[in-house]
C-alpha cells in the first residue's frame, strides 16, 4: 500500500505591491487519488485565516518545472533553473483577488515529486477497483 507523502516548504507570494511575502505551504500525495497532488497554503487575509487548498495533476507539477503548463485553475512555469512560478485561482467561495501568484524552489518540488514517484511510479499508479466502487455507490443509493 502506498503511503501518504507530505512535504513542507516555503512559497513566496506576490503581494501586488511589487514585493514577496514568504508563507508556509504543504504538498501532499494521497494514495486514494494517485494522479493528483494537493497544495495547502495558509495566507493571511483569507476567511478566518483558514488554509486554502488546491488539487491538481501530478503531471502538471512535473511538466511545469521545465515548460509552461496548465490552462485552468493552476498554471505552472519555470522562472529560471532554481525557481518555478505557480498561478492559482482562488478556491470557490474565496475572493478572486486573493488568487495567489507564487514562487517556489524547484529543488523542493523535485524532492516532493521524487518521493511520490518512488511510492507510485508514473504508469504504475494504483487503479481503482471500478466494480467495488460501483457496488459501494449502489449500496448508498
Amino acid at each position: 500500500m502506498v503511503s501518504e507523502i507530505r512535504r513542507s516548504l516555503f512559497a513566496d507570494v506576490h503581494t501586488g505591491l511589487g514585493s514577496l511575502e514568504r508563507i508556509h505551504a504543504m504538498l501532499y500525495y494521497v494514495p486514494g487519488d494517485p494522479f493528483a497532488v494537493r497544495m495547502r497554503l495558509l495566507m493571511s487575509g483569507t476567511s478566518g485565516d483558514e488554509p486554502m487548498e488546491w488539487t491538481f495533476a501530478r503531471n502538471l507539477l512535473i511538466e511545469g518545472v521545465d515548460t509552461p503548463s496548465g490552462v485552468g485553475a493552476v498554471r505552472i512555469w519555470p522562472l529560471n533553473s532554481e525557481r518555478i512560478a505557480m498561478s492559482l485561482d482562488a478556491p470557490e467561495g474565496e475572493d478572486r483577488r486573493r488568487a495567489p501568484l507564487l514562487q517556489l524552489m524547484t529543488a523542493d518540488i523535485l524532492r516532493f515529486l521524487d518521493s511520490s514517484y518512488e511510492e507510485a511510479p508514473a504508469g504504475c499508479e494504483p487503479r481503482p477497483d471500478w466494480d467495488l466502487e460501483l457496488a459501494s455507490m449502489l449500496r448508498q443509493a
